[in-house]
């Protein structure tokens, strides 16, 4: 009986869905809903399959596909409850088809009822559908069939791509051990394409085998490495390669697909090498997910409701100076204390028994060095010293809540995110503007409710304290520290000015005491915004006349006289506003 359902048994190829299933057993219901006995007698999921279980149904061979790929053990877990046969059925169906179908039964009267139908039960049936196309060849299939299979069911409609991948791979490697990953957080090939292990691709999207996207890497650092051409890399879709790492081998295969709103990116790494090969690998993972979790000259952004890693905004930080910030020597001296000083005093914090988190606010008018000094916090957070914890410290920077969620997904995602790399430095830049009545709530919880912050270093900047709520910036422990950064002095107007000075020391311009007096005074009431863009308006202007009119140093002469033009027309603005 079971050699002649081995013929036409079908391969997992097609799992039936839920749904499926559900109008199957409605339909035998349907039919088996007859008086017997002066009863109605339901049938049980066992008669149910025999219903449908000739050979010649597609529906009968999908659903013992289905079942021998959970016999197989090889059923997603995490869409077991949606999309395969519970799990918790087990011993149930084992029962049934343990008793052959041509066999009696005992009925609820104590009596016997005799199976008419004569397809087998529905475990037997699966394991002859399983049998028919893992036992037919022992010798383990070429990856790149295993890709082709891949890319045809994501072509096709399907349920669930997982599963099907996974049966396809076990087909293909006969006794191998089959480990699944989740490749959302391990960026697998950025960590072989670094050096790190070695990777060797299988399959090609030139040569149609597999699919794929090819990318340009620049050169991190053009100017210092000398290398201009950078590096063409390959990122995998549906691929199949071999990892070397340790001096040990392993197959993988890569898959990334979407259903819905949702993109699912996974590795299936398969090899013959028992239990040591799993440690192996389980290394590997590690390894990979510390250096992918890891910046590497990057800063994590959260924007349009995800995080990213951007360049760009590691290479501006960089490029911020402590010396270049004209600020209160007591106010630089105070936030670098207070923010690294925080990061080096877990233990004090655990001493005194007081969770290890912190609040901060930078807030006055636009324009006097909140951006700039939360930089230069960023770079020193970034620069290698002998500190504890060893540096450096992640930054975290918000910049909107707006995505395709709500703002509340986003908050969590952004405190989910700091938990995760604690301990950082969390910047809500503007916070102000981010935080309304809609959300404040919500934010609150995440900043001081049951969840651990320990090693959270929150800041926020505000042009408008007083437009932040009051249970934000007043209740103790959510934002205890408050900077404010105001319109420069007297004496800080002179000190930028000598700034700009020494800046233009080599140029032919006179720039005499005087004249530092002179535009300091000027300025008062400027922020230092304004300030720097009087000096940069006045250059442009000087350095066209300079292409154009003026040869020579003629120029320079010109220049008190047209910053001085700048300083009126700014201020006009700054009344106007």
């Amino acid at each position: 009986m079971a050699a002649t359902h081995q013929e036409s048994a079908r391969s997992p190829a097609s799992i039936l869905t839920t749904s499926e299933i559900l109008q199957s057993h409605e339909e035998a219901v349907a039919k088996r809903k007859k008086p017997q006995d002066g009863g109605f007698h339901l049938p049980s999921f066992l008669t149910t399959i025999e219903a449908i279980g000739s050979s010649g149904s597609i529906r009968a061979q999908k659903l013992a596909a289905n079942l021998a790929s959970l016999e197989a053990g090889v059923s997603n877990t995490n869409n077991a409850t949606n999309n395969t046969i519970l799990a918790s059925d087990r011993k149930t169906l084992e029962t049934l088809s343990a008793i052959p179908p041509s066999q009696p039964r005992s009925n609820a009267n104590g009596g016997s009822q005799k199976v008419g139908h004569s397809e087998p039960g529905i475990l037997s049936y699966s394991k002859a559908a399983f049998d028919a196309t893992s036992s037919s060849s022992h010798k383990p299939k070429h990856p790149g069939s295993v890709v082709s299979s891949i890319i045809a069911h994501g072509e096709a409609k399907f349920d669930d791509l997982n599963t099907q991948i996974i049966a396809s791979i076990r087909q293909a490697h006969p006794g191998g051990r089959l480990i699944p990953l989740d490749t959302e957080n391990l960026d697998v090939y950025g960590f072989c394409f670094t050096g790190h292990a070695e990777l060797q691709m299988l399959t090609s999207v030139v040569d149609g085998t597999g699919i794929s996207n090819y990318f340009f890497a620049p050169p991190p650092k053009r100017a210092a490495s000398g290398e201009v051409s950078g590096r063409m890399g390959q990122k995998p879709q549906y691929e199949a390669g071999v990892i070397t790492y340790k001096k040990i081998k392993w197959t993988i295969y890569f898959a990334t697909w979407s259903k819905g709103f949702n993109i699912y990116q996974r590795g299936y790494v398969v090899h013959d090498l028992g239990t040591k090969g799993d440690d192996i690998v389980e290394q590997f993972v590690l390894e990979c997910g510390t250096w992918t979790s890891t910046p590497k000259e990057q800063i994590w952004v959260f924007d349009q409701g995800f995080w990213q890693l951007d360049g760009a905004l590691y290479k501006s930080i960089m490029k911020a100076n402590w010396a270049d910030i004209i600020l209160p020597e007591d106010l630089k001296e105070d936030v670098l204390n207070d923010v690294l000083g925080f990061y080096a005093a877990e233990e004090t914090y655990r001493g005194l028994r007081i969770p290890w988190k912190r609040g901060v606010v930078f807030y006055g008018p636009p324009g006097n060095g909140k951006t700039i000094t939360l930089k230069a916090i960023m770079k020193a957070l970034y620069t290698p010293t002998e500190s504890i914890p060893p540096l450096p410290i992640p930054s975290l920077y918000v910049k909107t809540l707006a995505g395709w969620g709500p703002p509340e997904f986003s908050i969590r995602s952004i405190f989910e995110k700091a938990r995760e790399q604690s301990p950082c430095f969390l910047i809500w830049e503007d916070l102000d503007s981010i935080i309304d009545d809609s959300n404040r709530s919500f934010f609150l919880n995440e900043l001081d409710g049951l969840e651990d912050n320990n090693g959270i270093l929150v800041i926020g900047t505000t042009n408008h304290l007083d437009r932040l709520d009051p249970g934000i910036i007043k209740r103790p422990s959510r934002f205890d520290r408050k900077y404010l950064f105001d319109n420069p002095s007297d004496d800080e107007r002179v000190k930028y000015v000598e700034y700009w000075r020494h800046k233009l020391g080599d140029t032919p311009i006179d720039f005499t005491d005087d004249l530092v007096k002179e535009l300091a005074g000027l300025m008062k009431d400027f922020s230092f915004a304004y300030m720097k863009e009087a000096f940069v308006s006045t250059l442009l202007i000087l350095a066209g006349r300079r292409n154009n009119k003026d040869g020579g140093d003629e120029w320079a002469a010109k220049f008190p006289e047209a910053i001085k033009k700048q300083i009126k027309q700014l201020r006009e603005q700054l009344e106007a506003e």
